[in-house]
């Protein structure tokens, strides 16, 4: 039987550990982490957010995802799609030529969330990053 792609992901995904990666993946990693937050921090006042907030505040669920710029949780599915928002508002963000794609925006909040619920460290969410990354080509 032939292995599809999303199984190969599934098994690559498995055996992938943090000590696998080259130090300058991790350094640059690391930069794209940075850059993402300072854009999210600036896009904060984006008028729309008032709004996804308001959504995400009257979610039934756990409020457990943290929103840049914010102190209050919020409800988890909204976490990213907020952050998302802001990380892109002031178009800043990181650009993928070969995607022709915001990575960041995209794969970053995503992260983030996965990890703050899961109670990741900063390596695993890292991995996460770098390997959600990887589908966007």
């Amino acid at each position: 039987m032939n292995e599809t792609i999303s199984l190969k992901f599934a098994k690559l995904s498995k055996n992938l550990k943090y000590e696998m990666l080259p130090e300058n993946v991790i350094e640059q990693a690391k930069k794209c982490l940075l850059d993402f937050v300072g854009v999210a921090i600036a896009g904060k006042k984006c008028p729309l957010i008032d709004v996804l907030l308001s959504f995400g505040f009257q979610s039934k669920g756990d409020k457990n995802s943290t929103v840049i710029g914010r102190e209050e949780p919020i409800y988890f599915l909204f976490g990213p799609l907020i952050n998302g928002t802001i990380g892109h508002y002031i178009e800043l963000d990181d650009g993928h030529r070969q995607s022709l794609s915001h990575r960041g925006t995209v794969v970053i909040p995503s992260a983030l969330a996965m990890g703050e619920v899961l109670k990741s460290n900063g390596k695993d969410t890292c991995l996460c990053q770098l390997f959600g990354g990887s589908f966007l080509w």
